[in-house]
């Protein structure tokens, strides 16, 4: 009901309630009409005698247009009771009227009426109190409308937000100050299984586990936001061991004037918020360095180098062993750099045929060459205008590219295939590599030139060997990830898996660390990951002291795996199966090394 729309008729007992009133007060009878003139009530034995609506040159027609004040009027000296079209009919001796009106708009009218000569004698001795009491009963009736309007105008808010909060795909449910459910939406009672009415005066703790914290705020009327949570609610159902459930909610507690008065919990499951997760771009999900998880004093120094580097626009060169996260020390920079907004475009130049990487990397002329796509191909540089470019496994680019990607470093211009002019293109280059580089410029495998050029910023990620107070954080944190992940209760480490942990030389570094971790939460029965559950490699090996004079170079190593290998299988194919990596690759690897 607007506003605009107001008509007495909405509180038409209360209009009659009034009318009686003011008759059994007074000894007078009254009527009250509307703004079109219609007769809502009429006390006394006249209501059935007098007509259902007033005439439009009655003096009541002039108190609702507002051209009359409030006073007497007597039938036989009034002007407008002479030329009323209605006075011979007329059984009213006089009348005493009050406008009822709501901001500035009159909505109707109050008037007593002298039937006999009497009541036209008090109505004239007793008009200014008559007139202040039906002036109050006015005023009254315009409270009731407005009181009317306000219920509607709740009504109408409440019936608009239920349908909102039963349009949104989360679950919702509101609390009391004790915390008890007073609401919950149509989506809640889906996800949860149960109905408004089986939930309502429950508290969150009996349908939620780990909500204890929650609850104690509401208690003690701790201020401030709980944030988000994960959920898992408990057995509701009647027979034991309901179905587990898992949920990621957010509560908000609600104030007023400082004091909690309830608060709001939304809610969807766990596996909706992970697979929504997966389909948002990679590094809009990575939150950069505190993302990079470690206290070892080795790890702050990289970051703390990384942070640096950030600042400025110079190329940096990261190396550390395969699994020690390079590439998210690279995006971690990115997303620290004013290029932040702009592409971040990774490329694994040990991944991609050496045929193709030119193309992938700096792009190609339509018809550069057979099959090529007929529009042409954007590379990767070009993509990553203005932005940055990771280039990793640097070690692996053939010597023909290392020249092109020199000659970008000096003059930022690229030349696409098949082109004979070249593009300039704003882009900062981030390599990484877990090769001994400077040991491969001695073997003329890698360019002394572009290596001083990449190695501006030189930035080394320890292995996890090497920072071993970060193992039991980095295993419980992958364990609480692979939990949501899965939605499994969760678990713990013994003593005796974490000395395990300890113990391992990690030589797949944080990578093997997580797929150790994801491994034992699926074959752990219990709450506890005992030592027994993790993969049998880390049992089997303890932490060797190594010594540093019969460390060999990695690519040393390698060059004697790949030596190995030829010699013992009848083809290269073979040897690239038996060693786990591709053939492009064992052919590129066998001329670094002067093999073929």
């Amino acid at each position: 009901m607007e506003r605009k729309n107001l008509k007495l008729q909405s509180i038409k007992d209360t209009v009659e309630q009034i009318a009686e009133v003011i008759a059994m007060v007074l000894g007078i009878e009254a009527t009250i009409i509307d703004q079109k003139g219609e007769r809502l009530y009429v006390t006394g034995s006249y209501k059935n005698s007098i007509e259902p609506y007033v005439s439009l040159d009655s003096v009541f027609s002039e108190v609702l247009e507002g051209k009359k004040d409030q006073g007497v009027t007597e039938k036989m000296q009034s002007m407008t009771c002479r030329e009323c079209s209605y006075r011979e009919k007329c059984l009213e001796l006089a009348n005493l009227c009050a406008p009822i009106t709501v901001e500035g708009e009159i909505l109707g009218l109050i008037s007593l009426i002298a039937f006999d000569d009497d009541q036209r004698q008090r109505l004239l001795d007793n008009q200014e109190a008559y007139r202040k009491f039906i002036g109050k009963m006015a005023n009254f009736l315009e409270s009731k409308m407005m009181e009317e309007v306000s219920k509607h105008q709740i009504s109408i808010q409440k019936i608009q937000l239920e349908a909102i909060l039963n349009g949104v795909d989360e679950g919702i449910i509101s609390v009391d100050a004790n915390g008890e459910i007073l609401f919950i939406n149509e989506n809640a009672e889906k996800l949860l299984g149960k109905t408004e009415q089986y939930l309502k005066g429950r508290g969150l703790s009996e349908v939620f586990r780990h909500f204890e914290r929650i609850e104690k705020a509401l208690k003690d009327n701790t201020p401030g936001k709980i944030g988000k949570k994960r959920l898992i609610t408990k057995p509701l159902a009647a027979k034991k061991g309901g179905e587990t459930r898992f949920f990621l909610g957010n509560y908000n507690p609600v104030q007023k004037e400082g004091t909690e008065i309830g608060g709001i919990l939304s809610f969807r499951p766990y596996k909706d918020v992970y697979q929504m997760a997966q389909e948002v771009h990679r590094e809009e999900a990575f939150v950069g360095f505190d993302s990079i998880i470690g206290e070892s004093r080795a790890l702050a120094e990289a970051v703390k180098l990384g942070k640096v580097a950030a600042k400025q626009n110079s190329t940096v060169l990261i190396q550390g062993e395969s699994g020690t996260g390079k590439e998210m020390f690279a995006k971690a920079i990115h997303l620290a750099s004013p290029r932040r907004e702009k592409n971040f475009v990774p490329i694994n130049c040990g991944s991609i045929p050496e045929a193709l990487l030119e193309s992938e990397l700096f792009g190609y002329e339509p018809g550069a060459f057979t099959d090529a796509n007929r529009k042409g191909k954007e590379g990767k540089f070009l993509t990553a205008h203005e932005g940055t470019i990771f280039l990793d496994e640097i070690g692996d680019m053939p010597l023909n590219l290392q020249v092109k990607l020199l000659r970008f470093l000096e003059d930022g211009v690229i030349e696409p295939l098949g082109s004979t002019k070249g593009k300039y293109v704003e882009v900062r280059v981030i390599a990484a590599t877990n090769q001994d580089l400077e040991g491969l410029m001695k073997k003329k495998a890698f360019r002394e030139d572009l290596f001083y050029r990449l190695n501006v910023v030189p930035l080394t990620i320890p292995p996890l060997r090497e920072r071993r107070e970060d193992i039991e954080m980095l295993a419980e944190v992958f364990l609480r990830r692979y939990e949501e992940r899965f939605e499994k209760e969760a678990k713990h480490l013994s003593l005796e898996a974490k000395k395990a942990l300890m113990d391992y030389s990690w030589p797949g570094n944080v990578r093997e660390l997580e797929n150790c971790m994801e491994y034992a939460l699926n074959v752990s029965k219990s709450r506890v990951i005992r030592k027994e559950d993790l993969q049998q490699r880390v049992l089997g090996e303890k932490v060797k002291k190594i010594e540093n004079d019969i460390i060999e170079p990695l690519d040393t190593l390698e060059e004697k795996m790949i030596k190995k290998a030829l010699g013992r299988c009848a083809s290269i194919k073979e040897a690239a199966t038996v060693l786990g990596i591709g053939q492009a690759t064992i052919y590129r690897k066998m001329k670094k090394y002067g093999l073929s």
